[in-house]
């Protein structure tokens, strides 16, 4: 199963404008759900499975934080990552298999953008992660979005309500506090993305990203 020879546990610390948030390794129960909900995204997107111990891996990570969040990371090159993604211990303990696939489908979108590449003051930083609150602009989060709706609109039939799972998240995150949930700030309203999501999730599946 290409999940589980590519993806690699990882641990390390976030750090947003507001506070350092702490990441874990996954468990092996989160890594067995992380891996099902990231599998068909890999293999849609066609990331070559690693053939030798050296060869890059995608690492995953658990934030501790109980809301609903997930981040990506630049790659390294010693241990060799392609990236890593990380997704909160909340959104762990809340998602479907399918939300967090499509949560993990718009983190995905990110660095399928080179959004990470635009980042260049990232460059060098000892954290795995790097701001989350605020580490893409609404432009950024909205292109994301619309390569999530593609990715799970490509892998629907293998994996039957993918894309409506973006427009349920979507829904759940416009219930978050929004004390609790100060990222919401800086992104597109959940409401509005939730309509947008079901809109894309309708039309016809587009030749390409």
């Amino acid at each position: 199963m290409i999940a589980a020879i590519m993806v690699v546990a990882t641990a390390g610390c976030v750090t947003t404008t507001s506070q350092r948030v702490s990441a874990r390794a996954p468990s092996d129960a989160e890594l067995r759900v992380l891996g099902e909900a990231i599998r068909p995204l890999l293999e849609e997107l066609d990331y070559p499975p690693p053939r030798r111990p050296e060869d890059c891996r995608v690492g995953l990570a658990i934030l501790v934080s109980p809301t609903i969040n997930a981040g990506v990371g630049r790659g390294s090159t010693k241990p060799c990552y392609v990236f890593t993604l990380g997704v909160t211990e909340g959104a762990i303990r809340r998602l479907s298999v399918g939300m967090l696939r499509a949560i993990l489908a718009h983190e995905l979108g990110h660095v399928q953008l080179h959004h990470l590449d635009a980042k260049k003051q990232w460059a060098g930083a000892p954290a795995l992660f790097h701001p989350l609150t605020r580490a893409f602009d609404r432009a950024q989060e909205e292109e994301a979005d619309r390569f999530a709706v593609e990715l799970l609109r490509k892998i629907d039939a293998r994996a039957p309500g993918s894309c409506l799972a973006l427009v349920h998240l979507f829904a759940l995150l416009a219930e978050q506090p929004r004390r609790t949930a100060a990222w919401l700030s800086t992104h597109p309203s959940p409401e509005r993305r939730s309509e947008t999501a079901l809109e894309g999730c309708q039309r016809r599946v587009s030749s390409s990203f």
